[in-house]
């Protein structure tokens, strides 16, 4: 229902009121409603909040485009953005462990025998001495992943042969 308001209160003489507003709640709306609740504005902020929501799922789906594309392209032998990005993840995550763990390191792809769709990258390294002593090397190696990767800590396994 749209009601004419009394010109003083507002620039705009039209407001919104519920269908359902008793006679007091309209006087007290009349006084205290503030120019956001114009029935205009009201209809634009529900179209600007559908309109965000749309533009955010679409972005979504472009970014999503984006990567299959890529991978494709990928798959391909094309160089792409994304294989440019996961040799550069890999190198730093190479160089993190060699840091931590002097002697060579070995990648290997893994999954799991049982989810076959679950699958990782291993980063074999030997740690000489005992556990107490590279312990925290340990930590720090999934610490610095974390860092250049968040949130994707699972995607990389780091496997320990101890050596005396």
């Amino acid at each position: 229902m749209i009601q004419k308001k009394s010109a003083a209160s507002s620039l705009d003489p039209f407001v919104w009121i519920p269908p359902q507003t008793t006679g007091s709640q309209r006087a007290n709306l009349d006084q205290s409603c503030p120019r956001k609740d114009t029935y205009a504005d009201y209809i634009w902020s529900l179209a600007f909040s559908a309109l965000s929501e749309r533009l955010k799922e679409r972005e979504q789906e472009v970014q999503c485009l984006r990567q299959r594309l890529s991978l494709n392209q990928y798959k391909e032998g094309a160089p792409s953005e994304l294989s440019a990005m996961l040799v550069s993840i890999v190198g730093k995550i190479m160089e993190i462990s060699q840091g931590l763990f002097p002697g060579p390191v070995i990648m290997r792809h893994s999954y799991d025998p049982e989810q076959t769709s679950d699958e990782w990258l291993v980063f074999d390294v030997v740690a000489y001495g005992e556990y107490e002593g590279y312990r925290d090397r340990e930590l720090q190696w999934h610490e610095e992943v974390e860092k250049i990767v968040p949130g994707m800590l699972h995607e990389f396994r780091l496997c320990v042969t101890p050596q005396r």
